[in-house]
């Protein structure tokens, strides 16, 4: 994707010189810092805006890569669509800033858009407190209900599909566990292999001890088993009779956050990973 470009300055909230947009970008611009001040705000609203921006203009993809102080650089798409590692790679090596396919977004709207999703970004840590878990780097449990509940939404509202994963790790865990802390280190071993396992646009969390849950957009079945398969390939010796799993798709099974949950937790002993 690429980064449109208009004629006429203005200076984003970064300093950089951006084209001026007409009084329609302005209007939706004001009716987007509305809604951020109207609203929880947070991820959410990152990705309404996205698609608001995207109706606007009959774009066939758009991502926005936002820098904020207390995280890496994080890419938010269209449709919560993930992406592959070759895009995410070139994304951020590109930088922050909004990308579209076609390019036809006016300097001054992309760089309001960056600027909100910013602010959106930083609100949404602010009020969940901290956004990692401290044990294993992934999300925390509060950032991931918010995104399950935010997407299930959009999944009743447009059909679009995902999964929700649950997925627990067993007593011994990896070989190599420390005498004074084997809990611990089983769990933040399994959790950051989770996290790099995990494609761009997937988010993680810790359920609790050592079960994880995982939202797989745009995913079924068979993106359930490549995510187990990079798990094992991170953490080589681990046991696979020690790893459970179960999974619940949407729309098909639910639209309710919970309910999604739930049924995934209750098959999660029903599917224990088999010896290849």
């Amino acid at each position: 994707m690429s980064e449109g470009h208009a004629n006429g300055s203005a200076v984003s909230g970064d300093g950089r010189t951006t084209g001026v947009g007409g009084s329609g970008e302005t209007e939706v611009l004001l009716s987007m810092v509305r809604q951020l001040c109207d609203s929880d705000a947070g991820i959410a609203f990152i990705y309404q805006a996205l698609q608001q921006v995207a109706t606007r203009y009959e774009l066939q993809d758009a991502s926005v890569a936002v820098n904020e102080g207390s995280l890496n650089t994080q890419i938010f798409r269209l449709g919560r669509r993930p992406l592959d590692a070759v895009s995410a790679a070139r994304l951020r090596e590109a930088g922050p800033g909004v990308y579209t396919e076609p390019n036809v977004v006016p300097a001054a709207m992309q760089a309001g858009l960056e600027d909100l999703c910013r602010l959106a970004l930083s609100v949404h840590i602010a009020h969940h407190g901290s956004a990692r878990d401290p044990l294993t780097g992934l999300p925390s449990r509060r950032v991931f209900n918010e995104s399950l509940r935010s997407i299930a939404a959009q999944s009743s509202r447009y059909g679009w599909h995902f999964t929700v994963l649950v997925l627990s790790f067993g007593a011994s865990g990896p070989s190599g566990a420390s005498d004074l802390a084997p809990a611990d280190f089983v769990v933040g071993q399994s959790g950051r292999a989770l996290g790099r396992a995990l494609r761009t646009g997937d988010l993680g969390t810790r359920i609790e001890g050592s079960t994880f849950a995982a939202i797989l957009p745009n995913a079924g079945g068979d993106a359930v088993g490549a995510l187990i398969e990079r798990i094992f390939r991170e953490l080589p010796s681990l046991s696979r009779s020690e790893v459970s799993f179960g999974s619940a798709g949407a729309p098909r099974e639910s639209v309710d956050p919970v309910e999604l949950l739930r049924l995934a937790s209750s098959r999660l002993a029903g599917h224990r990973v088999v010896s290849q």
